[in-house]
C-alpha cells in the first residue's frame, strides 16, 4: 500500500515539475480512479477506504535518514494525505 502511494506521488511530482500540470488536478484524478477501483462488496472495502483516503499518509523520510546517518533504518513521517476524503 505504501509503495502504491509513493509511486503515484512521484509520478504527480514529475508531471507538475516538468509538464506544468497542476498537482491538485492530478490528485483529484487519482482519488477518483482509486475510489472507483475499490469493490464495495468486498469485506475489506471500508478498511481500504480508511487507509487510502485517511487524513494522513506515512512516508519514508529519506532526507532525515541521511541527516541522522540512519540509512540502514527506516524513518517515517506523517504528512497530510493529498487524496483524503471528508467523511
Amino acid at each position: 500500500m505504501l509503495l502504491f502511494k509513493i509511486k503515484w506521488q512521484n509520478l504527480i511530482h514529475h508531471f507538475n515539475q516538468y509538464d506544468c500540470v497542476e498537482e491538485a488536478e492530478l490528485f483529484n484524478i487519482v482519488q477518483q480512479v482509486v475510489a472507483h477501483a475499490i469493490n464495495p462488496t468486498l469485506p475489506h472495502a471500508n478498511e481500504l477506504k480508511d487507509i487510502l483516503f485517511g487524513p494522513t499518509i506515512t512516508v519514508k523520510a529519506l532526507l532525515n535518514m541521511r541527516m541522522e546517518n540512519k540509512v540502514k533504518q527506516y524513518l517515517n513521517i506523517e504528512l497530510d494525505n493529498p487524496i483524503k476524503k471528508e467523511v
